[in-house]
């Protein structure tokens, strides 16, 4: 692929990619669920006993959030009915922003297994993880303005430097445990083997725009300054006869994405404090650690700057034959390549960090058949938190079925519902949930989708000892505590 191609696909990619929200707000009220444990370690699925998640059909999770537009508001179409990038449009949008927040998150089970030993949980779990980060300031827009302020008749200098994309595929092996800590706490902890797979991590790159001096008043100075990491199968780099970055390739064979040389370890902490009979307080923080990589590595670098002079037309376009002057239009175009010229490093290793996300939900069992679930998150992003909340609710229509719905507020004070459903026979289990529902996605900032099927052993309908879940028996009507039963 050519260099100049691939950074193409990479602006592209970020653009389609615009959810770093990690707050899960439906599944906390499928307190069946073993995917609960994956939000909060503390928690052991109801009624005791074990579950098992196959590949693939345990579990897929696919969330995709932009904080600062949706697709529409950075197009308009004209009378023809073609599609035209309105950069104005986009910026009145991102007006009470600084910059936009664009992810893309994807999961998919690969194995899933718990038991309950005693009065303590254990699970194991296989996921392979796909997230794609990106932030984009809105000083990136302004540069549209060029070097020219038209209200105020002055030149204006512009800098961009808050540019962060980050994409990561790894698969996580993860040994949790869960366990009584008291008579109102439970306490449970994740450690994880993290497995890269590939990555690409925008360290920094930087975009000024600066204006001539007296002496060269037309002059526009251009200046770059970029870094970016990047390992894959059986990465390749091809160079120019300069040296300069020509042509990358990845491998294309499927087993080398099997192969995982690169690691890291992670570790996710959680706690469920028992306030009340029917009410429960839940903190996690999830997705600390990061992955060295070690293997198929490179960096390639953007160091450069160009002065534009102007033209002077009379001497510049024409020939004195009248043809036109093809040497000076060389010489620009050569210029212009050498700003994009792009460098490649052989680097020893790096780390890329991983979102880490604090959550805390608030649980109250309104009666035997109505729960509400209040929950907060944030998830930091090269350094910053980006927050969401939201207010939730579930119907348990009897003791095979429950449904539910959420109203939710997301960054960029974004509003977005969603609903979904769980049966549960004996030992069977089927669920499906948005927490963001969307039926146009060029219309939306935000959409999610998760669904898997559980197969269930040892469960006893009639007790919970392990879980703060359970609730009710459906068969008499009698209420149940809907917290640990801690002994």
């Amino acid at each position: 692929m050519k260099i100049k191609h691939l950074i193409s696909t990479i602006i592209a990619a970020v653009l389609l990619s615009l959810n770093a929200s990690a707050q899960h707000h439906i599944m906390p009220l499928f307190y069946e669920t073993p995917q609960n444990t994956l939000y909060n370690p503390s928690i052991a699925p109801s009624n005791g006993g074990g579950y098992l998640m196959l590949p693939f059909i345990g579990g897929v999770s696919f969330k995709y959030e932009n904080s600062g537009f949706c697709y529409e508001d950075a197009f308009t179409r004209d009378s023809g009915d073609s599609l035209h990038l309105d950069l104005d449009k986009l910026a009145g949008k991102m007006k009470n922003v600084t910059k936009s927040l664009l992810s893309t998150e994807a999961d998919i089970t690969l194995l899933g297994v718990g038991f309950s030993a005693g009065r303590t949980f254990w699970t194991f779990d296989i996921i392979n993880k796909t997230r794609v980060t990106a932030t984009i300031p809105k000083s990136l827009l302004d540069v549209r303005y060029g070097n020219w302020n038209y209200t105020e008749n002055i030149p204006i200098d512009q800098s961009v430097s808050e540019l962060y994309a980050k994409a990561l595929n790894y698969t996580e092996f993860a040994l949790g445990t869960s366990f009584p800590f008291g008579q109102k706490v439970r306490f449970g902890f994740r450690l994880k083997l993290l497995g890269g797979v590939a990555t690409a991590l925008l360290d920094h790159f930087n975009i000024e725009i600066t204006n001539g001096s007296d002496q060269n008043p037309y002059g526009i100075n251009f200046k770059t300054d970029g870094l970016l990491y990047a390992s894959a199968p059986d990465i390749t780099v091809g160079y120019t006869s300069d040296g300069y970055v020509d042509d990358i390739k990845v491998g294309d064979s499927y087993d080398s994405y099997l192969e995982m040389n690169n690691f890291g370890f992670g570790a996710d902490i959680g706690l469920q404090i028992k306030a009340t009979d029917r009410f429960t307080i839940g903190l996690s923080a999830l997705d600390l650690g990061s992955i060295k990589w070690k293997t198929n590595i490179a960096a390639f670098k953007a160091n450069n700057s160009f002065t534009f002079n102007g033209i002077d037309v009379s001497e510049n376009i024409k020939d004195p034959d009248g043809t036109s002057n093809d040497t000076y239009w060389s010489q620009l175009e050569d210029s212009l390549t050498q700003f994009t010229d792009v460098t490649h490093d052989d680097q020893t290793t790096f780390k890329t960090p991983l979102s880490t996300k604090l959550l805390m939900n608030m649980q109250i069992d309104l009666n035997y058949m109505l729960m509400l679930n209040l929950d907060f998150g944030a998830t930091f992003v090269d350094g910053e938190p980006y927050c969401n909340g939201g207010v939730s609710g579930s119907f348990h229509v009897n003791n095979w079925i429950s449904l539910a719905g959420t109203i939710n507020v997301n960054p960029g004070w974004r509003l977005a519902y969603g609903f979904g459903g769980l049966m549960t026979l004996k030992w069977f289990q089927v669920y499906a949930y948005s927490d963001q529902f969307s039926v146009l996605l060029r219309k939306t900032r935000g959409a999610h989708l998760q669904a898997g099927i559980n197969f269930l052993f040892g469960q006893d309908q009639k007790k919970s000892k392990y879980s703060r879940t359970g609730r009710v028996n459906y068969r008499n009507r009698k209420y149940h505590s809907s917290q640990p039963r801690l002994r």
